[in-house]
């Protein structure tokens, strides 16, 4: 009986929670110029804020955005996969995000990104901290609008 009292007492669930270090301010992204960058940024992230433009009018930049935000997080995914398989294939991937990096900028489009240390609390367990891997693909508007420096989404930061 007083085991299961003890029990209850610590296995309480407790909400979860993501805790962002005060310290860390605004939290701002910088450009992302080449594929190396894209899988230094999410290699091993334990979480993706992955955005694309918000602005649709043209669907084949949109499309080309989506698809590159997609293959960004499934490499990700798999990146000890592709870290196994030797250096020619990380290159590889790498030369992919770097060619659709490159397609993206001919279509006025532009990729910023950074990496942040999270921590979730709560549950059961002890905190887990986790890296969150931020990628936005943004259109020379968006980028004017925000005086050329973005930052996560606001229920990120």
């Amino acid at each position: 009986m007083e085991h299961e009292a003890w029990a209850a007492a610590k296995l309480t669930d407790e909400p979860l929670r993501l805790f962002v270090p005060a310290e860390e301010g605004e939290a701002q992204m910088d450009p992302v110029l080449t594929g190396g960058q894209v899988w230094e940024l999410t290699a091993g992230a334990g979480m993706f804020d992955f955005q694309s433009p918000t602005n649709d009018d043209d669907r084949e930049a949109s499309d080309a955005a989506d698809q590159f935000l997609t293959n960004a997080r499934d490499t990700a995914e798999v990146w000890e996969a592709i870290r196994d398989c030797g250096f020619g294939a990380i290159r590889d991937g790498q030369r992919s995000l770097q060619d659709m990096i490159v397609d993206l900028w001919q279509r006025g489009l532009f990729v910023y990104g950074c990496r942040l240390r999270r921590t979730l609390r709560g549950g059961v367990g002890h905190p887990v901290p986790f890296d969150l891997a931020v990628l936005a693909v943004l259109t020379a508007a968006e980028l004017r609008e925000r005086g050329g420096i973005f930052q996560p989404s606001e229920s990120e930061s």
